[in-house]
C-alpha cells in the first residue's frame, strides 16, 4: 500500500469527512449551496433540424429505457 504524502482538505473535518475517506464515499453539495447562481441553471435548446433530434433521441431512448420491450418504446 502506497503513502499519502499530501492531504488537501476543502471541507470541515468532521464524521462526514472521515466516512468519505474510510468508506470511499463521495459528497455532493446540493445545487442550493452552490456559490455561483448560475451553477445547474441550463437553459433547454430546441434548436437543430428534425433529422438531428431524430438521431439524438434514437442514441438516447435506448440509453435511458433499456429494460423495455422494443414494442414498448415504439408505441
Amino acid at each position: 500500500m502506497s503513502t499519502i504524502n499530501f492531504f488537501y482538505k476543502y471541507r470541515p473535518s468532521n464524521s462526514n469527512t472521515m466516512r468519505i475517506l474510510t468508506d470511499n464515499e463521495l459528497y455532493f453539495s446540493s445545487p442550493l449551496d452552490f456559490n455561483d447562481p448560475f451553477d445547474c441553471k441550463i437553459t433547454p435548446s430546441t434548436k437543430g433540424t428534425k433529422a438531428q433530434w431524430e438521431v439524438y433521441l434514437g442514441n438516447l431512448l435506448p440509453k435511458k429505457f433499456h429494460s423495455l420491450p422494443p414494442s414498448q418504446i415504439d408505441a
